[in-house]
């Protein structure tokens, strides 16, 4: 299968089980501001954006499937809504830098 159709898969798992599942017995999980779901598609598009770049720079697609912003994507659903928006340019501020430093060949 190409890199690019794996990184596919691995957004839509992102979407279907980060972004779409929600846990009702989660105190955060079980309810989300629409600014909240926003952002956190937002930045799993990011991500999917960043890792192309990757991906088109030759970078191997384990790479960014061992990349450690992956879980912290999937966390997103349980952070509390107000310090939601603070933490996720936190989380844009890391995948810019780490994604990008991979691509350039730096680690």
């Amino acid at each position: 299968m190409p890199e690019g159709d794996k990184l596919l898969l691995l957004v839509a798992r992102m979407i279907r089980e980060d972004f779409l599942q929600q846990n009702a017995y989660h105190e955060v999980d079980t309810y989300c501001m629409p600014a909240k779901a926003g952002l956190m598609l937002k930045t799993i598009i990011r991500f999917y954006e960043l890792s192309q770049d990757m991906l088109n720079s030759g970078v191997g697609i384990e790479v960014i499937r061992s990349s450690p912003v992956i879980y912290k994507i999937s966390r997103l659903k349980e952070i509390p809504h107000d310090k939601f928006e603070k933490q996720t340019k936190e989380l844009w501020s890391e995948m810019e830098q780490n994604l990008i430093a991979h691509q350039g060949g730096i680690s």
